[in-house]
């Protein structure tokens, strides 16, 4: 098994790997000091030399091979700086390995128009996507136990109408917010008025668009995305829409909404893939296939 990373003079994730059984030489870290490069050797025995990433990815797409199982580029800064790099990277990883980056999400000034954390993660995932559609690839989830979910709108067709419980199992914050106002205008509806005005608040709170969302494991929706040029739900209100069609789920339903269900469903989502830190960074992880014919 062959894996390339970015790693510093405390050899943090070369020491993980090897611990997980990796041989030393199997191990590439590029790193433009020459400095870190002699501690690596020195230390670990990896197979470290001077130079950037980014070099050695453009130098390896170029001759065409797929190297590694695994690549993980631990980058600091947001995906208009390595948007190129993580673009080599999907063609340097062996069919069946696994790519894994972090990225910042502030793009420029926090205040710059369409700017979100919500744009971010989904500029990050859709990038990767068409890169690997054009090599004739596709990415899959991994599953990652303690990391969120990235779920897309299902497609939902709200106007037909759709039950809360449905739009909870699809994880579709439109189409609950959608199901929840039309549960709140019904007139055949028994439920303390309480719980029927803070349906409509909720509701009127998020827009239907809402095009994609991270789910954490806890099952919060963060991140929300809508189709109106990158605007971002904020987390509070697609927490509070899913909390209050929670609550009028189990008075009407009891037991219809099954855990069991809310896996991702949803056209090109990834389970387990994704981890928003607290600040402004972000994981991401995929499993790099050849694309079904």
């Amino acid at each position: 098994m062959s894996a390339l990373v970015l790693d510093g003079p405390e050899a943090i994730t070369a020491e993980t790997l090897l611990r997980a059984g990796l041989r030393p030489e199997n191990i590439l870290v590029p790193n433009p000091s020459t400095a870190v490069v002699t501690t690596l050797r020195s230390t670990h025995q990896v197979h470290a030399w001077a130079g950037t990433v980014e070099a050695y990815l453009k130098e390896t797409r170029r001759r065409r091979q797929h190297q590694h199982d695994l690549v993980w580029l631990d980058f600091m800064k947001s995906l208009s700086t390595h948007r190129d790099a993580i673009c080599d990277a999907v063609h340097v990883v062996k069919p069946g390995g696994l790519l894994a980056f972090t990225l910042s999400l502030r793009e420029g000034a926090p205040d710059v128009v369409g700017h979100s954390r919500a744009k971010a993660v989904a500029d990050a995932i859709t990038t990767v996507e068409e890169e690997a559609f054009r090599a004739g690839l596709e990415l899959s989830s991994i599953h990652g136990k303690g990391l969120s979910d990235f779920v897309r709108g299902c497609g939902v067709d709200i106007a037909a109408g759709v039950d809360i419980a449905s739009a909870l199992n699809a994880r579709d914050i439109g189409a609950i917010a959608s199901s929840l106002d039309a549960w709140a205008d019904r007139d055949d509806i028994d439920a303390p008025p309480r719980l029927i005005d803070a349906a409509r608040r909720a509701a009127a709170a998020v827009p239907r668009d809402v095009v994609s969302a991270v789910w954490t494991p806890d099952g919060n929706p963060c991140a929300s995305l809508t189709s109106d040029g990158g605007k971002a739900v904020a987390d509070a209100d697609a927490r509070r829409v899913v909390r209050v069609a929670q609550a009028v789920t189990s008075f009407t339903a009891p037991g219809v909404v099954d855990a069991s269900l809310t896996t991702t469903k949803n056209c090109r989502s990834y389970a387990g893939s994704v981890h928003l830190y607290v600040g402004q960074m972000a994981f991401y992880a995929f499993q790099v296939k050849t694309r079904a014919r």
